[in-house]
């Protein structure tokens, strides 16, 4: 394997990471409203700010023009390795994938129902990513593919399965012959042995059969999956079984795969800090005013990553018991109550820390203090902004991370909206 094309257990790729699914050129042609590309920007400061990884599949990067254009525009996020490409460990570099893939009938080139890219763009953007991207998750295609299959087969021989219910005229039998005999199984050759069905069932299929790989592909990078509305309700049947917290957990992925057949992670740091901006009285939208570069810097500040732990820590105390109904409006609330709590215990500890550096300063280690300073000239007036500013900077000092976080974001807004 390149030495830079890691596997997934590596831990170099920090346990909070997400598979960026919107960046996938499929949903983004058959989606179009959510994917707009000021919304998936706005999403990427979200994932750049609070995981440590960000992984997108390498055939996206190329077969994209939104995603690689975002991508080429700030190459920081590929030379940082804040965004991963996960690409097939049969290739050392993009420009051998792109090859390959349009040499070899053994791979599919990269592929989006709005049209093909050619061969020439695709190379062009492969060599970009071969220069700029330090860091590269290695996966294995035969384990994606036969993962993929095996997910739809059981939702379609689950007569209990939201992908069985919503099917109306489907011939379910015919359909899981097909994906028994597709070689080489993919997306692509799915849609081409489904067209006969009515847009009802393919709409549903489709909306299934993206989520499973979804779900495929944040199992096997040990990541969280960033589904789309319509991708979370194709699964609701899952949802109601159970939901993994951090896919980096064995013992969570094993409790989840065990309750679905799946060990993907539904939910990560990123649904809780768009529930922390809601308790703040903000929402994603605030970010536009933060520059990508802004992110960057925000992102690298310690407050910000004792932050990014907390969130994991969060995710992890919470009981799965408590989430077993699927509504995922639900488990936001559970969130915004949990973040409440947490803001509210810290905020007490603040406040008994301030009365009580404050008795203490001025009532008795102040004053061998002053006796000194006043032979220097300096007066209890001068001393007083000092012992103000160690008090603000309590936040900081009692690693509160919540409130430490709210008060370093806030400030770096008010920076950007007032320069």
């Amino acid at each position: 394997m390149n030495g830079r094309i890691k596997p997934p257990e590596d831990p170099v790729f920090g346990a909070a990471r997400t598979y960026f699914t919107e960046y996938d050129p499929v949903v983004q042609s058959w989606y179009q409203g959510p994917l707009v590309p000021e919304r998936l920007l706005d999403k990427l400061k979200v994932l750049a700010l609070v995981q440590d990884t960000v992984t997108v599949a390498a055939a996206h990067l190329v077969g994209s023009e939104t995603t690689f254009e975002q991508l080429a525009a700030h190459p920081w996020l590929l030379r940082d390795a804040v965004v991963v490409p996960a690409i097939n460990a049969d290739f050392g570099s993009f420009v051998e994938m792109v090859d390959r893939k349009l040499e070899d009938d053994g791979y599919e080139a990269p592929w989006s129902p709005a049209g093909t890219v050619s061969p020439a763009v695709l190379r062009e953007r492969a060599s970009f990513l071969d220069d700029h991207a330090s860091l590269l998750m290695g996966w294995d295609l035969e384990d994606m593919r036969s993962t993929f299959r095996s997910c739809l087969l059981r939702d379609l021989g689950d007569e209990a399965s939201s992908l069985r219910r919503q099917l109306v005229r489907a011939d379910v039998d015919a359909l899981r012959d097909a994906i028994r005999r597709a070689e080489p199984f993919s997306r692509r050759e799915l849609v081409e042995r489904t067209r006969d069905l009515t847009r009802h069932d393919r709409a549903v299929l489709y909306d299934a059969m993206n989520a499973n790989y979804h779900l495929t592909g944040s199992t096997i990078h040990r990541a969280s999956a960033t589904l789309l509305g319509r991708e979370r309700r194709s699964l609701a049947d899952k949802f109601r079984r159970g939901l993994a917290i951090d896919g980096g957990d064995d013992a969570v992925a094993d409790r989840l795969r065990e309750a679905t057949g799946r060990g993907a992670a539904l939910l990560g740091p990123d649904v809780a800090f768009e529930t922390h901006l809601d308790v703040m009285h903000l929402d994603v939208d605030a970010l536009r005013d933060l520059s990508i570069d802004d992110v960057a810097s925000l992102r690298e500040d310690r407050v910000t990553r004792r932050y990014r732990r907390a969130l994991v820590s969060l995710l992890e105390e919470a009981t799965p018991e408590d989430w077993e109904t699927g509504d995922v409006q639900a488990i936001q609330d559970d969130l915004h109550e949990a973040i409440d709590s947490r803001r509210e215990t810290e905020r007490r500890r603040i406040e008994t820390s301030r009365r009580v550096l404050r008795t203490t300063l001025y009532a008795s280690g102040i004053g061998a203090y002053l006796a000194g300073a006043e032979r220097l000239g300096l007066t209890l007036t001068v001393l007083d902004p000092v012992i103000r500013r160690l008090i603000e900077r309590l936040p900081y000092l009692l690693g509160n991370e919540f409130l430490s976080f709210e008060q370093t974001f806030t400030t770096r807004l008010d920076r950007s909206r007032n320069p």
